[in-house]
């Protein structure tokens, strides 16, 4: 809009202020129209008293233009503020002059406006302030100087501007800085008689305050007025606030008057009215009672908005009270029923459509609220079941607006009382959801088909394969609620062609899904498995695909499992050989391997036990060795597994007496080892290679075979990790297997054997022996 420097001409009479029209078009060439519905926009509102308008501006400032002007600044809710800039104007600056003493000004020139702006910025350019910052400490000085500004603005009582203060407040506060020094700014405009100040008032209220404040309390008052007031916009405003920030003594003191505004003439107020009393009852229960007939009565009402209320009502008030919950199924079910079948059926009405479905949202309210009233009661859920049916074989699935409503059709159908026809046809609704490509519908389908299956998993299970499909997905959390859906979708008769798919899915997925789908496939195995050949070879499998995912107590429950099957130890050791050769970076295959050739490395070279489905395999002492030295040498590898590989290089030794000298040399090598727990074990190993011929044989005898049940029981926790001896003496037992407190330690290393030397008596000369320390009192004696 462009501006050509009018002239106002101003005279004091009586404080009011008086425009002479045609004097300023007088001193000017030209006059916008914009200026003239201004000013006869102030002479509406009584802030000019007198105007004297010259025939030759009246087609500037006709009636429309000046309803156009009016309307332009009400809107801003800055009438107000112009007429006291005006007002500011025309009483604080002065010019020259002329006529008798009457004052000319230049309302836009630069001077006349640096000294009419107010002292606060507008809020719009305050945010283009904030937005314009480029750093944390730059907005946190803009802000503090906005909030000086409204401090100083508030202990002058400034009533022209508090609307902005609040409006400036609310934002800072959605910046997070505090802005509690406004909240009293808030109760204040609320006390005012106008609907803008009230309802900028109870927007801060909202915003700037909550339930826990004790300033609250003071609010009381003035809401309840405005809750009687005769304007059914500022009830309105009370209303909103009220179910915003309602506390529970709020809730006791107001809850009349909600109750009365439930049967309020405009139905507007009447769903406000149903919306608080949501919250009254939720913050005082006690106060349901007076709530249960004025709900019912709103379910009656034709406009949906306030049905929409009414039944959320009802739905909250059933779940808060038992009372409530048996009344409306004695007296509202039927007309519920009834509604439903109404809004099914209904033709089209633009004004509730959406996608093709009147008005959704009444649906799911509706469904929501038979699911409660169904819940545990048979008459209720059979006068239910038809309508049910109905609402899930006619609504279409091609837009998301049905789908919302099957989804609530399926979730009511499981909740209510037993209808086996009704849950195949909800479960057979979910597995046409897992076909959908929007992740979101698949994603909740998966969640209530995992309800779904504690109450009919036959029917679960006819969808098996659309879930596998599901856990291949490329979406994470689809795969993660998928694998735990199959994991309770296994049982015996299921699990081999379940855990295949699973194990065939492991070869291809992602790293970060690997650890989730070991798990699930190890428990499964370990739970289901009909035969340990079958477990030990899915066990393998995991290994060689995933080593690295596999948690301790999987491969330390495997190695008990082995252990236990005699029969299997052939097969299992050159198994595990076969396995070594193409996934020696799976740690955990690693870490079995080399304990089952350790203890029955003969058997792989010897090809003992071998099963028809088998093929023939030929391993040399020297390739059994190499794969243990492999282990050793793999700089990947950790000490645990490096340790155990030494084991096994001890037991082979004896084992295989033509690779002694290599194996000797190989452990003489981790002298040098600047792990010290390797460097202890070579100087350990290397000194019964050496000298201690004579007890090796009994030292690296097979282990005894582990107990399954003490494993388990270990496992589970039920078992402390230690066992008392008869003397009372704690020992730490590996395998959970007590030793008789009197058996001798010849017992224990198998001595007594006829080709062994039998030990001294002497303690001392047997750990002579064993450590290659001489302890003879005459050594002593000498040293």
């Amino acid at each position: 809009m462009v501006w050509m420097n009018p002239l106002f001409l101003k005279e004091k009479k009586n404080a009011a202020l008086v425009i002479d029209l045609n004097k300023m078009f007088k001193w000017t060439t030209f006059c916008c129209p914009d200026v003239v519905i201004l000013l006869r926009y102030l002479l509406l509102i009584g802030e000019v008293k007198k105007c004297r308008v010259s025939p030759k501006l009246l087609p500037l400032c006709g009636r429309k233009k000046v309803a156009e002007g009016i309307a332009c600044f009400s809107g801003l809710y800055e009438a107000f503020w112009i007429s006291n800039w005006f007002r500011h104007i025309a009483s604080g600056l002065t010019g020259d002059a002329i006529d008798g003493g009457d004052c000319i000004l230049n309302l836009f020139s630069l001077d006349c406006w640096e000294s009419a702006v107010p002292p606060l910025q507008w809020h719009g350019d305050m945010i283009r302030a904030i937005r314009a910052c480029k750093t944390a400490a730059e907005e946190r000085a803009v802000v503090r100087k906005e909030c000086a500004a409204i401090r100083a603005a508030i202990n002058e009582n400034d009533h022209d501007y508090r609307h902005r203060n609040l409006a400036k407040l609310m934002f800072i506060h959605m910046l997070g800085y505090p802005t509690h020094f406004g909240q009293m700014e808030c109760l204040k405009s609320i006390a005012s008689a106008g609907f803008p100040e009230k309802r900028i008032g109870y927007l801060g209220l909202m915003l700037l305050l909550d339930e826990r404040q004790e300033v609250l309390m003071l609010v009381t008052n003035s809401l309840k007025q405005d809750l009687n007031h005769t304007n059914q916009y500022i009830v309105g405003l009370a209303l909103c606030a009220l179910g915003n920030i309602c506390s529970a003594e709020m809730a006791r003191d107001l809850a009349p008057e909600v109750e009365r505004l439930l049967q309020f003439r405009d139905p507007n107020i009447r769903k406000k009215a149903a919306l608080c009393s949501i919250r009254i009852i939720k913050k005082v229960p006690d106060l349901a009672e007076n709530f249960i007939n004025p709900a019912a009565a709103l379910l009656k009402e034709k406009h949906h908005g306030v049905l929409i209320t009414g039944i959320q009502l009802c739905t909250d008030l059933c779940k808060v009270s038992t009372e409530a919950l048996e009344f409306f199924r004695k007296k509202c079910l039927d007309s519920l029923v009834r509604t439903l079948r109404e809004v099914v059926n209904s033709p089209y009405a633009p004004e509730y459509d959406i996608a093709g479905i009147t008005d959704p949202f009444l649906h799911i309210r509706l469904l929501r609220l038979l699911r409660v009233l169904g819940h545990g009661d048979v008459d209720a859920s059979d006068c239910m079941n038809d309508i049910l049916a109905q609402v899930a074989t006619k609504t279409e699935s091609n837009k998301n607006a049905g789908n919302a409503i099957l989804y609530e059709c399926v979730e009511t159908i499981m909740s209510i009382e037993d209808n086996g026809g009704l849950r195949v046809l909800a479960i057979n609704i979910l597995g046409r959801f897992l076909s959908n490509r929007d992740n979101n519908i698949r994603y909740v389908a998966l969640n209530m088909l995992m309800k779904a299956i504690a109450v009919d998993a036959q029917a679960v299970q006819r969808h098996r394969a659309t879930i596998l499909e599901c856990v291949k997905d490329s979406d994470a959390s689809i795969r993660k609620r998928a694998l735990e859906l199959v994991y309770l979708l296994i049982n015996e008769s299921n699990v081999k062609p379940l855990t295949k798919e699973l194990i065939d899915y492991l070869e291809v997925s992602d790293q970060e899904f690997k650890g989730d789908l070991t798990a699930k496939i190890c428990s499964i195995v370990e739970r289901f498995s009909p035969e340990k050949i079958w477990y030990i070879d899915q066990m393998l499998k995991v290994l060689s695909e995933a080593g690295n995912f596999v948690k301790d107590e999987v491969w330390h429950a495997l190695i008990v499992v082995i252990s236990n099957a005699s029969d299997l130890h052939g097969y299992t050791v050159r198994a595990l050989f076969r396995a070594f050769q193409t996934s020696a970076e799976q740690e955990c295959l690693v870490r079995v391997a080399v304990w089952c050739i350790g203890e029955y490395g003969d058997m792989l070279v010897n090809n003992v036990g071998m099963l028809d489905m088998e093929d023939p395999i030929t391993v040399t002492e020297s390739d059994a060795v190499d794969v243990v030295e492999s282990a050793i040498k793999h700089h990947n590898l950790d000490l645990t597994t490096k340790a155990m590989a030494m084991i096994a290089l001890l037991k082979l030794s004896s084992r295989f007496p033509s690779c002694s000298k290599r194996i000797r040399d190989t452990i003489i090598q981790l002298k040098g080892s600047l792990v010290l727990e390797l460097q202890q074990r070579s100087i350990e190993f290397n000194s019964i290679l050496d000298k201690h011929q004579n007890i090796r044989s009994a030292l690296v005898e097979r282990m005894p075979v582990l107990d399954e049940a003490t494993f388990s029981g270990r496992r589970a926790g039920s078992l402390p990790p230690t066992v008392s001896t008869m003397g009372g003496t704690s020992l730490s037992l590996p395998n959970g297997v007590a030793k008789p407190a009197a058996a001798p330690l010849v017992d224990l290393l198998d001595l007594s054997a006829d080709d062994a030397p039998a030990p001294s008596s002497s303690g001392g000369d047997f750990l002579q022996d064993l450590l290659g320390v001489d302890l003879s009192p005459a050594s002593v004696q000498s040293g």
